[in-house]
């Protein structure tokens, strides 16, 4: 009986200490799709390279890129965007322990594991994170001198929302879209409704970008991804400073 128990922590410490070398030594992930130009650090990257640990990818303008990591989560990052996998203990798609960060721009993400008790899989902004339970949902990051602004919006599945600016967790369902802002009025939150069904159709839209400021507006342009016909279409918002 004492053996047995041996054994037992034994293999649990070599699990342990297989995931936590996995997490940083290895790759997390392999891009599927790019159009334009995505880097990591002065490394340009091409269809089917790796992503490791750590390391923040970034979209240039007009370009697009699809991320899919080891528990099949895809990542799609639209133009000048940025993305860093911070935590990645895997031992399989229903036993993992993760954490993802979105820097800027726009992203929509499918987790498509849907996560069980002890599992977790959280994205995180500046000023929010997310407790993912299977999910496909779009983040947009948007930051000017004067204001901060994540939007989160659900098309399928469950977000546990965490507002690291003291206002207050709470649960995200499909339709669902959040604004976390925080301006020269301090920090707060909006409530909004999208269209899923348009998502669902579309789906490599992203959500269009919040522009609050008079000075500033949302332009929108729709991009052929000629280069690979499985993408089709994407409509991208992006901000441009009115004169």
């Amino acid at each position: 009986m004492r053996w047995l128990i041996v054994q037992t922590i034994i293999f649990f410490q070599f699990q342990s200490l297989f995931a936590n070398e996995f997490s940083t030594k290895y790759w997390v992930g392999v891009v599927r799709k790019i159009h334009g130009n995505a880097r990591i650090g002065e490394r340009v990257l091409s269809k089917e390279d790796r992503v490791y640990r750590n390391e923040i990818i970034k979209t240039e303008e007009k370009s697009l890129a699809v991320i899919e990591l080891m528990d099949k989560t895809e990542v799609k990052l639209g133009p000048e965007s940025e993305f860093r996998v911070d935590k990645w203990i895997y031992y399989n798609d229903h036993d993992r322990n993760t954490v993802m960060s979105i820097l800027k721009g726009q992203i929509r993400a499918h987790v498509k594991s849907k996560t069980k008790y002890g599992e977790q899989v959280e994205f995180k902004t500046k000023n929010i994170s997310m407790g993912i339970r299977g999910t496909e949902f779009l983040v947009n990051v948007v930051e000017k001198l004067d204001e901060e602004v994540t939007q989160v919006a659900l098309i399928e599945g469950l977000i546990h929302l965490h507002n690291n600016t003291n206002l207050g967790d709470r649960f995200i369902y499909p339709g669902d879209e959040i604004l976390a802002i925080n301006d020269e009025g301090g920090n707060r939150v909006e409530n909004k409704k999208i269209d899923i069904e348009k998502f669902k159709n579309n789906q490599d839209e992203f959500l269009p970008v919040f522009a609050k400021n008079k000075n500033v507006k949302s332009e929108f342009e729709v991009l052929t991804l000629a280069r690979d016909p499985g993408w089709g279409q994407c409509m991208v918002g992006r901000i441009v400073t009115g004169k």
